[in-house]
């Protein structure tokens, strides 16, 4: 983890210093996390732009006080030309509860298990021929059996983790924050 964070102070240090003293003034160590694909689209308004978008995860993103999210500027009235893909550096801002990790969690896992049910009542109904290598359901079958083992989706951690936090907010599970 150190070790994807640890290329921001570099890269930081290429920018403005004014921005460089807006993260690293308080704490020369403050950790940033990266999402840099433009997943996000930012609209401009007085004073900025206007983000929202959703990133996929990035390595330290829980531990790291500010990050660098990837962007494109959607203005009306820009026409023409490349898009106007850009880096927004935010502090971090408000943190998820234990118990709404552990809410989502364990949601996700319940959807997992349906649509595992719902794909095997499917592979059962669709016959012998469903299980030849060259049909397309036997490959979701396989794929989707083998994503539902991850650790992530198995419901003998997540249930149990959310039950206790659930019932004695004094557990503190660790396994999934």
């Amino acid at each position: 983890m150190a070790g994807v964070v640890a290329v921001h102070p570099w890269e930081i240090a290429l920018l403005d210093s004014q921005l460089q003293d807006e993260i690293y003034g308080a704490d020369p160590d403050t950790w940033v996390a990266s999402p840099y694909a433009p997943q996000g689209r930012a609209r401009p308004v007085a004073g900025g732009y206007l983000l929202s978008g959703d990133w996929q995860y990035s390595t330290g993103t829980d531990h790291c006080q500010w990050i660098i999210l990837g962007g494109i500027v959607m203005d009306p009235a820009r026409s023409g030309g490349p898009p106007d893909v850009r880096y927004f550096i935010l502090p971090r801002g408000a943190t998820i509860s234990t118990g709404a990790r552990l809410e989502f969690r364990r949601n996700q896992v319940r959807a997992v298990q349906r649509v595992l049910f719902a794909v095997d009542k499917l592979f059962a109904r669709a016959g012998s021929a469903a299980i030849w290598s060259t049909r397309p359901l036997e490959r979701y079958w396989r794929d989707l059996r083998t994503a539902g083992t991850h650790i992530c989706n198995v419901t003998d951690t997540v249930y149990p983790a959310w039950a206790g936090y659930q019932f004695d907010p004094s557990l503190r599970p660790t396994t999934f924050h």
